[in-house]
């Protein structure tokens, strides 16, 4: 053998080495996460069907806490279709259960937002309950109470009489309920062209907080009163870019026509905003006092 044969093969024998370590290597990792990816399928099946608790990781020198649910049990949360099988008994329990776990100080927000649309899908079953709740002193109960009759109205429509009480409950809610509670009660009046529900809005249109002037002008631009107009305006003159789009919005939801150009991404659309904000102030000082 030649020196530069054995030159030859002290150099490819290291280099075959290699590059078998790195195929066992990259075959390895991709076996591992294909079962990674399999458990945590399995997982995610007993966690829709209720049959294992959510954990939540804290940290990894620290072990997993246990969600503790409302009643000492994880609850079974359904699906659209599984709830349409069910008796109204059962579903009047089914809500019941949702409700209580819901208003629970003892669950995360992931829970909660399962159990809240579990809720929505028991649809009329859950009529009542909410009803109760929004006429309670627990702020907790009255928020998801809220949240769950705009999404019945907007999804579902209720009966006539129906809305009425839900009218009615909604506008009992404290005039010095938390700013969440106000945002959740704004969403559900703009479903109502009542001049009751026009009335509460405008007040929340003038609310501190500016989630809750959003929603309300949102809601303003769809029960649509031209008394409202005065606050709307007023809304225009904000430094919160959202609040003065939805103030924009309800103007032209109002006035019935549009003053604003196409729609500019961003760096653009503050500019295009502005612009539709300044049009719209042209347009109330010249309109004045709104005709009924």
């Amino acid at each position: 053998m030649t020196q530069g044969q054995r030159i030859a093969i002290a150099i490819l024998i290291p280099v075959a080495l290699v590059s078998c370590a790195y195929a066992v290597h990259t075959y390895l990792e991709y076996h591992n996460a294909i079962q990674a990816k399999q458990e945590h399928q399995r997982l995610a099946e007993k966690v829709k069907g209720g049959r294992r608790k959510v954990k939540i990781r804290r940290g990894d020198d620290s072990p997993d806490i246990p969600v503790v649910p409302a009643h000492g049990k994880y609850p079974k949360l359904y699906v659209p279709r599984e709830i349409a099988d069910l008796q109204p008994e059962e579903r009047s329990e089914l809500a019941a259960e949702m409700l209580n776990f819901l208003t629970s100080d003892k669950t995360g927000a992931q829970e909660k937002y399962r159990a809240y649309v579990t809720l929505v899908n028991c649809r009329d079953a859950g009529g009542g309950l909410l009803l109760d709740a929004l006429n309670s002193d627990d702020m907790r109960r009255v928020y998801y109470a809220l949240k769950a009759c705009a999404d019945f109205k907007g999804l579902y429509r209720l009966e006539a009489e129906g809305d009425v009480t839900y009218l009615q409950a909604s506008l009992r809610i404290p005039r010095d309920a938390p700013p969440d509670v106000k945002m959740q009660l704004a969403r559900l009046l703009g479903l109502y062209r009542d001049e009751r529900a026009a009335s509460r809005l405008n007040a929340l249109a003038s609310h501190p907080n500016p989630g809750v002037r959003y929603f309300a002008l949102l809601s303003l631009a769809r029960v649509g009163r031209p008394t409202s107009l005065p606050v709307i305006a007023a809304a225009l003159e904000s430094d919160n870019p959202a609040v003065v789009a939805a103030a924009c919005r309800a103007m032209s939801a109002i006035a019935g026509y549009d003053v604003g150009g196409e729609f500019t991404f961003l760096p653009d659309y503050s500019h295009s905003l502005a612009r539709e904000a300044e049009e719209w102030r042209n347009w109330w000082e010249q309109t004045g006092t709104p005709s009924p």
